[in-house]
């Protein structure tokens, strides 16, 4: 019933739409027959003028049958004008290109909305489409409306942790990443509130681990919180920072104690797969503990040795790349040695390579110092 009705008011608003379009026609024909109909009664009255003046012998009957003769061809020749005028044939034919344009017209449109519109749809205030989250334009439009009051309101915490899921809906990691610092700066750390700051800041940096997330993360952890997240997260942290050991050992545990449907579970297997081949290559690499332990050496084999380790890491990683937690070793390995020229170009070359992560550029240049 809906739909029949629909369609009805779909017609109605046509014809509406067509007596517009034929409107001026029918004015200009409208218009040309009251000229002719004007014209035939003037002729006539002048008719019956000249019969008075001839009654009256204003006028003799010679030149009263010369005048009445032009008024009578001029009648006649009023009087079917209609059908000797070009307009007429013109008009007819504007008749026609409108009502094929209408058609054409209408045809099309309806046409159209069987493929774009959907008359099954049930209707919906825009109130309602507005506040629906799958909605991008309500999207947009609560993204703008946090962000003024959060203008206004620098430190309403609140609208800084309406603002953060957001964001990270809307995949703007670095803006999800600060909004949920600022949440925590002004509301306080929560299990909640570490964990979804630490993987959208994890994220937005490729994988990489800052010291302020990871101090965040310890912090919970101290207070007792043992959400999977802020565990897996640490011991990636841990790997990051040459302590695979501890890492390994938290990975374990976790997925020991894991469900075996657990959606997580293949990750934390996949970060222990990594932390063990970065173990397992760092016993041929030197670490900081390891290039002290070599200084009570005798001072000719101690150098030789230590060069020897630190010359293949630096080799391979030049030649070849590494990992971030190869390059801190590195580092830490030249600035005990106290290499300073060597370790000037082992930074130049981890910030080539590592241009689009500036935070861990960072990190190296504080091992450096």
């Amino acid at each position: 019933m809906g739909l029949f009705l629909l369609y009805i008011i779909f017609i109605l608003l046509a014809l509406i739409v067509i007596s517009f379009t034929f409107m001026p026609i029918f004015q200009k024909k409208d218009s040309q027959e009251t000229k002719h109909s004007s014209e035939q009664e003037f002729y006539k009255a002048q008719l019956k003028d000249l019969e008075r003046d001839k009654k009256n012998n204003v006028i003799n009957d010679e030149d009263a049958e010369e005048k009445r003769v032009e008024i009578a061809k001029r009648l006649l020749s009023c009087d079917g004008i209609s059908k000797t005028d070009p307009s007429h044939s013109s008009q007819k034919k504007a008749y026609s290109q409108a009502i094929s344009l209408s058609l054409i017209t209408l045809s099309f449109t309806f046409l159209l909305y069987l493929f774009l519109g959907n008359p099954k749809l049930e209707g919906q205030a825009y109130a309602d489409r507005i506040s629906n989250p799958d909605n991008p334009q309500a999207m947009a439009l609560m993204v703008q409306q946090v962000e003024d009051r959060i203008r206004l309101a620098p430190d309403d915490g609140k609208a800084w942790e309406v603002l953060a899921p957001i964001y990270s809906r809307t995949n703007q990691l670095q803006k999800a990443s600060f909004a949920w610092q600022k949440t925590i700066e002004l509301l306080g750390a929560t299990p909640e509130r570490v964990t979804a700051y630490a993987q959208f800041d994890i994220q937005a940096r490729e994988g990489f681990v800052t010291d302020e997330v990871y101090e965040q993360l310890k912090t919970i952890e101290k207070n007792g919180s043992q959400y999977p997240q802020i565990i897996y997260f640490l011991a990636m942290a841990e790997g990051q920072r040459n302590q695979e050991q501890n890492a390994l050992t938290r990975l374990t545990e976790l997925a020991q104690s894991a469900p075996d449907n657990a959606p997580w579970l293949s990750h934390v297997k996949s970060l222990i797969e990594n932390i063990q081949t970065q173990a397992e290559t760092s016993l041929n690499n030197p670490t900081q503990e390891e290039i002290i332990a070599i200084q009570g050496l005798a001072a000719e084999d101690q150098k030789t040795m230590i060069n020897t380790m630190v010359d293949g890491l630096e080799n391979r990683l030049f030649n070849e790349g590494g990992s971030e937690a190869e390059w801190q070793r590195l580092i830490r390995s030249l600035k005990v040695l106290k290499a300073q020229d060597r370790l000037e170009i082992a930074l130049e070359r981890a910030e080539i390579l590592f241009a689009d992560n500036p935070d861990f550029i960072k990190t190296l240049q504080n091992i450096a110092q």
